[in-house]
């Protein structure tokens, strides 16, 4: 949503407020920070250890709170977060129109990822406009019913907030001396894993195949930033914490992972966002997941769809180091081309 606070400002024609929820506290904090921006509102929702049920109650009472001291002419919410949900939700019951960014991502399985394609399919219901990424997305919103008028493609602001930060010299340089422990002679495989789907005995299976990987290809180097979920964090450290080619990171920061895929042969991730960054480094991505809503990079030869199995992890990891790492530099990214916020926000000033 960054992009989206950065151009009103350059309008100037649009009054932005940001309402943080309160999740990943200092994360976000840090992630705004990158991009000269601090939240207006902060509803601390977190509560240690509390169910999806909780934080949705609690999400529900807060906003009803926040909408009702506050006049808005639009509400805009991203992605397929709880807090997205419940956002739009909130919004609708107080008649605010909703606007969706990065709608009409769909894996037509409501488990898969849980509960994220829920949330997004209701968010679907309630929106007033659908700011779609891709034509595949947008065909998806349309085979549900959503009215044609009401749908926009426009790219994703992930890929804005990207080339926003990788064209800045002053943070690749000053991500280098972070990250000076990793030789830039040797290839990097970054690596990340949190999904809810995933956790048990597919997580381990993907440990086995990086710790296969990792014995295989001695001189590559895999950083792996481990979610802070005990669910994950305690498999991860138990299965690869003695490997000395593996370097287990505390969570990172949003621009921290950008200039970790930049300087990657390799990622295998079962992140969605990180399916929509990398190609604009040009760097393989392995999902290991069942299904993805983001076929685009599948279909354009971006990314391959690995599962947790590792052998099939073990297979499509071994051909690409073994190829040197990097795709074809010829294929864009399938999912914008910087411009996203400023289309977005110029629609909203035509249908407001």
């Amino acid at each position: 949503m960054a992009p989206i606070a950065l151009v009103a400002k350059d309008l100037g024609s649009i009054d932005c407020h940001i309402c943080f929820t309160g999740q990943h506290a200092e994360m976000a904090r840090t992630a705004l920070s990158v991009f000269g921006l601090q939240a207006n509102s902060d509803l601390n929702v977190m509560i240690p250890g509390q169910s999806l049920s909780t934080l949705t109650a609690n999400l529900v009472q807060k906003l009803d709170g926040f909408f009702a001291e506050n006049q808005f002419d639009v509400v805009l919410v991203q992605g397929d977060t709880t807090s997205a949900f419940v956002a739009g939700l909130v919004g609708f019951y107080h008649r605010i129109p909703v606007g969706h960014i990065e709608a009409g991502l769909r894996t037509g399985n409501l488990q898969s990822p849980f509960p994220e394609e829920a949330n997004r399919s209701l968010i679907g219901r309630l929106a007033n406009w659908h700011f779609a990424p891709t034509l595949n997305s947008s065909a998806n919103l349309r085979t549900e019913g959503v009215p044609e008028g009401s749908i926009f493609v426009t790219g994703n602001t992930v890929v804005d907030a990207v080339e926003w930060l990788g064209n800045r010299e002053s943070f690749r340089y000053s991500k280098g001396k972070k990250f000076d422990f990793l030789d830039r002679n040797s290839p990097v495989v970054f690596v990340t894993q949190h999904r809810r789907e995933n956790h048990g005995d597919p997580l381990q299976h993907v440990c086995q195949a990086l710790i296969e990987l990792a014995d295989n290809f001695s001189s590559s180097q895999f950083v792996f930033p481990v979610h802070p979920n005990p669910a994950v964090k305690e498999v991860i450290h138990e299965s690869l914490g003695q490997l000395k080619n593996v370097f287990l990171l505390d969570p990172i920061d949003f621009d921290d992972s950008i200039y970790l895929q930049s300087i990657s042969s390799l990622i295998i991730t079962d992140s969605g966002g990180i399916q929509e960054e990398a190609p604009s480094f040009g760097v393989p991505v392995l999902v290991t997941r069942e299904h993805t809503e983001r076929m685009e990079g599948v279909e354009s030869g971006c990314a391959m769809l690995v599962g947790t199995d590792q052998g099939k992890i073990v297979e499509n990891a071994t051909s690409v180091l073994s190829a040197g790492g990097k795709r074809d530099a010829d294929i864009s990214n399938p999912y914008g081309d910087g411009a996203a916020a400023k289309k977005i926000l110029e629609i909203l000033e035509t249908v407001v």
